[in-house]
């Protein structure tokens, strides 16, 4: 978290643009860093209940859903104020608060005992082992199918704010859109998860992804405002859904590696959000936008059928 503040305090200096490349990679990392460390408190808060973990991976996605749009909403208002260091701003204020808080955090959390610490040799096997399983690989192809999904989607948003440019409050509507639609997928989850175990409801919500991709490819097309939002609210409530769900299952069928492939999960949905805009750039200037976002369906597809083997398998071990 100290290291996520101090860099973003550097994108309030004159760095020039490799300057930014380099403080926007190591954002990430640290990004990511605590993405992980906050799903694996999750997982640790409740080794003992596999059910009130995955309402706890719903939960950490609602307000992690709050965030986002708190933040595309500061981002666009910057933005449409052409002053981009009032989020850099907001993002270190905010990041000095919950660093501050940090302690009491780890205070309240029960430590790891020394003893089911296992070396990186012993680690680095059983990762190994987790990962080999086909069920676990085809899990970790239908999480980085979401991710390519979600990071299309709003690098979508981000060509309608270019190509349309919008006023100040359309602006801040297209960029929320999305995550006002997972803060209602994730809480939807809490009523989910008390009829049928995440594995379930993964598979059962993951059909909707490729139809809410079709529908941001129609909104697109058709360039209509009112139809753009609704697309972006449909998509972001069906990610909503499925994105807590995904660290959910695995974690639950390898509990003593929490940890390991949680990051395992987490690295899944960072090649998947990293490959998608590279992808759509190229195939959208090769051929079409609208062929690009076609390309994202053929995607959530793939992950649809990835998503239903594993979701099979894991009811016998839960129950």
């Amino acid at each position: 978290m100290a290291a996520n503040v101090l860099l973003s305090a550097s994108l309030l200096l004159d760095l020039g643009f490799w300057g930014v490349v380099v403080a926007r990679v190591l954002t990430g990392l640290t990004n990511s860093a605590l993405i992980l460390c906050a799903a694996v408190l999750v997982a640790d808060a409740n080794r003992a209940d596999p059910t009130a973990r995955e309402r706890g991976f719903s939960r950490l996605q609602t307000f992690n859903s709050v965030g986002a749009a708190s933040g595309l909403a500061v981002g666009a208002l910057a933005a449409g104020l052409g002053r981009p260091e009032v989020w850099s701003w907001v993002v270190v204020g905010y990041g000095v608060y919950v660093l501050a808080l940090a302690p009491v955090i780890a205070r309240r959390m029960a430590p790891t005992p020394r003893d089911v610490r296992p070396g990186l040799r012993e680690l680095g096997r059983d990762v190994r082992a987790a990962v080999r399983a086909p069920r676990t690989v085809l899990l970790l192809l239908a999480a980085a199918a979401v991710a390519w999904a979600i990071q299309a989607a709003h690098s979508t948003v981000s060509l309608l704010s270019q190509e349309t440019s919008p006023g100040l409050v359309a602006r801040i509507l297209l960029a929320v859109m999305i995550p006002a639609g997972v803060f209602v997928g994730s809480s939807c989850n809490q009523l989910f998860l008390a009829r049928a175990g995440a594995a379930t409801v993964f598979a059962r919500t993951y059909p909707a992804l490729p139809v809410a991709c079709l529908a941001i490819t129609v909104a697109y097309a058709v360039g209509v405002p009112a139809v753009e939002v609704v697309a972006l609210l449909l998509f972001g409530a069906v990610t909503g859904v499925l994105m807590p769900l995904s660290p959910a299952v695995i974690v639950g069928w390898h509990p003593d590696l929490r940890s390991s492939v949680s990051a395992a999960e987490g690295v899944a949905k960072s090649v998947g959000a990293t490959l998608s805009p590279v992808v759509l750039g190229v195939t959208a200037t090769a051929w079409s936008m609208e062929a690009a976002l076609v390309l994202v369906v053929v995607v959530a597809l793939v992950g649809t059928v990835a998503a239903a083997v594993p979701a099979r398998s894991a009811v016998p071990s839960r129950e």
